[in-house]
């Protein structure tokens, strides 16, 4: 599906209410929704769309360049493989429900914007910006997912509920830092210092992640001066 335009969204889908989508393979290229939403595919009420192959890529709207899912929609989008890339912000949940299981999502902006429910449990996601921008709803991270960088917007706190083991930590980059703002809630059942190395804060003065007992915080590095009679 290639070169199509949306006038009102949904360059190459847009789903109706209650609709289900299922994408095992081809191309979904090049297509726009002018100043609207969803270049690719708009999620809209109550569908359900499940990507387990294929490509999205290059496609263009003003929010959700690849894949948007609409608000207070119940919305669901299920990655379990397959491609998706583009420019700004390539999936934007702005109220559904995503599920990142498999597959590569890509942008030169932000891979994956949370405004609903997601839940990263595999797969892949990159953004030269950020990997994901978390402003609000609610994120939970378990599995092996490759993820590089989360943007957290106060008072967000992303939920590891089960198990956690990135290869390489994540780094954590919150909109506000300051002593005890929490990052990380912790609900495995894992020891939070065991979780604390999946994660990394972004370098700031003299701020550092810590491990409290079931969650990772912000904490401000402390001096300890001696001071010798002599």
């Amino acid at each position: 599906m290639t070169n199509n335009m949306g006038a009102f969204a949904g360059g190459a889908i847009y789903t109706n209410e209650r609709s289900t989508v299922t994408i095992e393979g081809g191309v979904i290229c090049e297509n726009t929704s002018p100043g609207q939403r969803g270049g690719g595919i708009y999620v809209s009420a109550l569908a359900e769309v499940e990507i387990n192959g294929g490509s999205i890529c290059d496609n263009m709207a003003a929010d959700g360049t690849q894949i948007f899912l609409a608000s207070h929609c119940e919305g669901k989008l299920d990655i379990r493989g397959g491609t998706v890339s583009g420019t700004r912000d390539a999936i934007y949940n702005n109220g559904g429900a995503v599920s990142l299981l498999g597959g590569k999502v890509r942008s030169t902006g932000c891979a994956l914007r949370v405004k609903g429910t997601c839940q990263i449990r595999g797969g892949t996601l990159q953004g030269k910006q950020h990997d994901v921008k978390y402003s609000k709803g609610a994120l939970y991270l378990s599995g092996n997912p490759k993820l590089r960088t989360v943007y957290i917007n106060e008072p967000c706190v992303i939920e590891v509920d089960q198990k956690l083991g990135m290869g390489i930590p994540c780094e954590l980059c919150p909109s506000r830092y300051g002593d005890g703002v929490r990052l990380v809630h912790i609900t495995s059942g894992d020891a939070a210092g065991e979780v604390k190395q999946a994660f990394v804060l972004r370098k700031r003065g003299r701020f550092t992640l810590e491990a409290g007992s079931d969650e990772l915080y912000i904490s401000r590095e402390k001096y300890q001066i001696v001071y010798d009679a002599n």
